[in-house]
This record gives structure tokens, C-alpha cells and sequence, in this order.
């Protein structure tokens, strides 16, 4: 099994059964997961900025931080896993994923003060936000998404499991499982399933 770590700011996409991809500590940023079900190709990115328009004419952009960009960077990257995918169009490629959105918290180690707050919690929200209304133009459904609130998350994709573990002070961390076998999402959460649609 090779683990591999995504930091913010980055993103892969890959079609190996035997990698295990690993983000620690999820806070302001969000992270978008896109999953074709039926070969289990996956990519995801870590993006921390909503709009890349303010650098679009001063630098080459890395379309992996910016969530405007971030929908069609990991179709591109999602397009090179698998033969299959290559000669698909981008309009009958992007019906076929599932999207699943963690994070964009404000923990509550990361409070300095009052001032603050209202502004950080607003980039995070225009992150997610803008990454929905990607998604929705490449007609990509989210299937599942835990954004907002004060808890740090962590994620773990390990073939068709997705375990998202959700930091709650001192209590032990509530557990979210998403299973997909083609051409079902299931999520497992506190000794509950449900099919994810």
C-alpha cells in the first residue's frame, strides 16, 4: 500500500487501488473529492482561496488553490487516470463523478480574537460556495458535504472507503465512512447508514 499526503494548496488524481491518500487537520480550506464510480479513478484537491481573479494577470496560477479553478483542474488531472477517459468530453466525462466537500472550519485554536472571526468565516464560506456552483455547471452532483463549525477534519481514501474523522474537543471523533460501489454511495455514521444520492 503506498500512502501518499496531500497538503493545501495541491491536488492529484489517480486510479490505483493500492494508494492510500491521507489530509490531516482540514481547517480553513476545503477539500473537494471527485470519484468516478465505475473504475473508482479519484481526484482530489485542497483549495484555500475563492477567487483567482486578483492574480490571474501576475502569476501562473495553480489551479489546485482556487476554488473557481478547481473543478475543471481535477477533471483535466481526472482525465489522465484512466484509459477510458481520454477521448470523453468534458460534457459527458463530468456527469459521471461524485463530489464530496469537507471542511472550511474555524477551529477554535485558531480564534485570536472577535475582529477576526466574521472575515475568516466568510473566505470559508465563499470557498465552499463557489466550488457548489462549479460543480453544478459541470452538472457534477455533491453527494455529501461537511463544511462549517469549529471542528478540524481529517480524511483517509483507502479503493471505494472514504473515512472522514471530525474533531469534537475531548470527546473521541465522530467517524463519517462513505462507501462507493458502483453505482451506490453509502455513508456510515454513528451505527447509521444511509444511501447518499
Amino acid at each position: 500500500m503506498k500512502k501518499l499526503k496531500l497538503l493545501p494548496a495541491s491536488g492529484l488524481a489517480c486510479c490505483d487501488p493500492d494508494v492510500e491518500l491521507v489530509i490531516d487537520k482540514i481547517g480553513f480550506g476545503t477539500c473537494l473529492l471527485l470519484c468516478d464510480p465505475q473504475t473508482m479513478a479519484f481526484g482530489v484537491a485542497h483549495p484555500l482561496f475563492h477567487d483567482s481573479s486578483q492574480f490571474a494577470s501576475t502569476s501562473i496560477l495553480n489551479p489546485m488553490a482556487y476554488a473557481d479553478l478547481v473543478v475543471d483542474g481535477l477533471i483535466d488531472r481526472l482525465k489522465h487516470t484512466h484509459e477510458s477517459f481520454e477521448n470523453l468530453e468534458k460534457g459527458a466525462f463530468a456527469p459521471r463523478l461524485g463530489a464530496v466537500l469537507i471542511g472550511g472550519c474555524i477551529p477554535l485554536i485558531e480564534r485570536y480574537d472577535e475582529e477576526s472571526t466574521p472575515e475568516l468565516l466568510a473566505i470559508s464560506l465563499r470557498t465552499t460556495q463557489t466550488i457548489k456552483r462549479s460543480l453544478q455547471a459541470s452538472e457534477i452532483p455533491l453527494r455529501w458535504e461537511q463544511t462549517g463549525g469549529q471542528h478540524r477534519c481529517s480524511i483517509h481514501i483507502r479503493g471505494s472507503r472514504v473515512t472522514i474523522g471530525q474533531e469534537r474537543g475531548l470527546r473521541e471523533p465522530l467517524i463519517s465512512e462513505i462507501n462507493i460501489h458502483h453505482p451506490k454511495w453509502q455513508l456510515s455514521q454513528e451505527g447509521q447508514t444511509q444511501p447518499l444520492t
